[in-house]
């Protein structure tokens, strides 16, 4: 089969599969989430006859239906200035607090980040091949509306992502329209009711069970709270259709049983205040969303569980820690940059059991200025040979132009300093070292990249500088001689 054009996820000809629905749900700025998971989709020959977005999801299905690929969406993503989605009122706006439409307007969004992204509504409009809908709440009437893509405008759009108290509603002919997380953040019944046998969630708002302290960390907790609860409604409805389904009662047309796959993170993602103030970075969103769909196409793809209120759930963080780094090198015949993102979501679990974590991770080939994204990454420590200090060793799965590569890497913390660190860099043929070893290079972190690691070393859940001094110095004991770190944040 040959698919109709190039673009990703169109319908071939000749397609004799099931009918399958995309949605989107939201997350907010941080759905750059989103476009790793897109990438990974694509990869594995994935295609779709409809496409729905809520809240921030709503970036990702404008984007597709503007004519991008995925590595277009990827790179709009990591190019994005993120503070250009905060523009405020007139100073005088603000003199009367009590009555503020909201914290800012949608000019940042209207004219810096939907340009930037590539959306392009004309385009939208046009859309032959994939069906899109796009979620806004009607205010006036209090209902969702799943917006046909020949019908929305950029108003929707707009609306679509326009949280109550940060930005402000927007008026279309004679109603109010704001986003639609607080009914709903993922439609699954616009899929039902086209006919959909198989449904792919990309899941990103938080589940966990801990309740924290904090008034804007318990406004999430209520997105969370109304987010899940519609959806887990809908599961419910779902599966109460499939029961029916196998009577032979099917109200939509479907056949088979609809089948529900969901990609989400294994913990929450920071949040939207973490990724303004550069705490996370959008190449690491991508690197996530991207690992995090391999994981589930290459081990749970087939027989996807029932749905249920446990679909959603995410482990909860303790006092975390996170950091970024480049290395530079040569690989694959030319000049190579790896990208390598590590967040420990508790360090005390860290620091007592030797079990690897999760790294997410990408590598930049010059030559074909092209990025290829890692999988099944694993980051440990282990004491080196003279039992005297730490080691890193760290390793990921990647594939360039259809070949499945190992990296492994090893970095002794006997290092003076971090930025003259000369690193050995092995790449196997297929899935881990057991494949045949190509080459091993030394790659380097150049002072820049020094600096940008300096700058990524971030905590996470410290209520205070107290706690973070205490997790910082927790740190630098179980690293013993690994100084050069200081983690003065």
């Amino acid at each position: 089969m040959v698919k109709s054009n190039s673009l990703p996820f169109r319908v071939p000809a000749g397609y004799q599969g099931p009918k399958r629905s995309l949605i989107l749900a939201g997350g907010g700025m941080r759905l750059a989430y989103q476009a790793g998971v897109l990438k990974a989709l694509e990869e594995h020959g994935l295609c779709f006859h409809h496409a729905d977005g809520t809240s921030g999801g709503i970036f990702n299905v404008a984007m597709l239906l503007s004519g991008l690929t995925t590595d277009q969406i990827c790179q709009n993503w990591r190019t994005l200035r993120i503070k250009d989605f905060v523009s405020y009122f007139p100073f005088k706006e603000y003199l009367n607090p009590f009555r503020l439409m909201a914290f800012g307007d949608a000019d940042g969004l209207l004219h810096k980040v939907f340009p930037h992204l590539g959306i392009n509504i004309t385009k939208i409009n046009t859309e032959p091949d994939i069906t899109g809908t796009f979620n806004v709440c009607n205010y006036s009437y209090k209902i969702n509306e799943a917006i046909p893509h020949q019908q929305v405008s950029l108003s929707h759009l707009i609306a679509g992502v326009s949280l109550p108290i940060f930005m402000p509603a927007v008026q279309i002919n004679n109603d109010w329209y704001i986003d639609a997380v607080w009914i709903k953040d993922a439609n699954l019944m616009e899929a039902i009711k086209r006919g959909a046998e198989e449904i792919w969630l990309v899941w990103a708002i938080g589940n966990e069970h801990q309740y924290r302290k904090g008034s804007f960390n318990q406004y999430v907790h209520m997105i969370e709270m109304s987010a899940n609860g519609a959806l887990f409604a809908e599961f419910d409805y779902l599966n109460e259709l499939n029961n029916r389904i196998r009577k032979g009662d099917s109200p939509y047309g479907q056949k088979n049983l609809i089948q529900l796959h969901i990609v989400k993170p294994e913990y929450p993602l920071p949040l939207d205040t973490d990724l303004y103030f550069n705490k996370i970075n959008t190449t690491t969103l991508i690197d996530l969303g991207y690992a995090d769909a391999k994981n589930y196409l290459l081990n749970n793809r087939k027989n996807p569980a029932a749905p249920s209120p446990h679909s959603t759930k995410m482990k909860s963080p303790g006092v975390g820690f996170s950091l970024r780094f480049k290395l530079t090198g040569n690989l694959f015949n030319q000049i190579t940059t790896i990208h390598l993102s590590l967040t420990l979501p508790d360090i005390a679990i860290f620091m007592q059991t030797e079990e690897p974590y999760q790294l997410a991770a990408n590598i930049y080939l010059s030559q074909q200025s092209r990025f290829c994204y890692g999988y099944n990454g694993t980051f440990f420590t282990k004491n080196n040979a003279d039992q005297t200090n730490k080691q890193v060793e760290f390793g990921f799965q990647v594939q360039v132009e259809d070949q499945k590569y190992y990296l492994r890497g090893q970095v002794d913390l006997n290092a003076d300093r971090l930025h003259k660190y000369q690193i050995p860099i092995s790449l196997y043929q297929g899935a881990s070292t057991a494949g045949t070893l190509l080459s091993t290079t030394i790659f380097t972190i150049t002072p820049a990249d020094y600096k940008y690691f300096r700058k990524s070393l971030q905590f996470y859940h410290t209520p205070n500088w107290w706690a973070k001094r205490k997790a910082s110095r927790a740190l630098q004991n179980y690293f013993l001689t690994y100084k050069q770190m200081r983690f003065t944040l």
